[in-house]
């Protein structure tokens, strides 16, 4: 049996809420889910995220 899951369009993306600490890219109009970064990346992209949710 197949289900059949939303195509996003890339507006749809750019706003999409998520959970937060999840990255995900769009890949042809479907969201996939990223790991996060390690390290120093990790921890830089962790306190973009959280400032970026500071001050929407």
């Amino acid at each position: 049996m197949t289900i059949a899951t939303r195509k996003f369009t890339f507006e749809e993306y750019l706003t999409y809420e998520g959970v937060l600490g999840t990255r995900f890219e769009l890949v042809n109009g479907d969201l996939i889910e990223m790991s996060l970064g390690m390290g120093k990346h990790g921890a830089i992209a962790n306190i973009a995220v959280l400032h970026r949710v500071k001050y929407r």
